[in-house]
């Protein structure tokens, strides 16, 4: 028995954003945002990027050693697991480690928010 199948719809025809329109863009989608104030001191955000990376790498490295099935993605961190951690290592080498001028937050509203 055949199943049916909805009539295809003809496909999305989305606009190929120029330079200048994607800076538009750019500039509309930050201006959707709020920027809310510093909330006490805060916690490091890299050294937390680095610990989470490197517990990632260990628990795929050991699944590799027991055999175990891997997805593509963490085949491709452990392949080039050095090149994230070498753009971590010039990220925290070229940012100051604190910033001159105290920078807010943004809480995501508009059209990128998930709420």
């Amino acid at each position: 028995m055949p199943i049916a199948r909805k009539p295809l719809e003809d496909p999305i025809r989305a606009e190929l954003f120029g330079i200048e329109r994607l800076e538009q863009h750019a500039e509309s989608l930050a201006a959707a945002q709020r920027v809310m104030g510093q909330s006490g001191r805060g916690r490091r955000l890299l050294p937390h990027v680095e610990h989470n990376g490197r517990v990632s790498y260990r628990v795929i490295a050991y699944a590799i050693r027991e055999e175990r099935a891997i997805t593509p993605a963490a085949e491709w961190l452990v392949d080039n697991f050095h090149v994230a951690d070498e753009q971590l290592r010039e990220i925290r080498d070229d940012l100051p480690s604190r910033p001159s001028v105290s920078r807010g937050h943004s809480s995501p509203r508009g059209p990128c928010s998930l709420k």
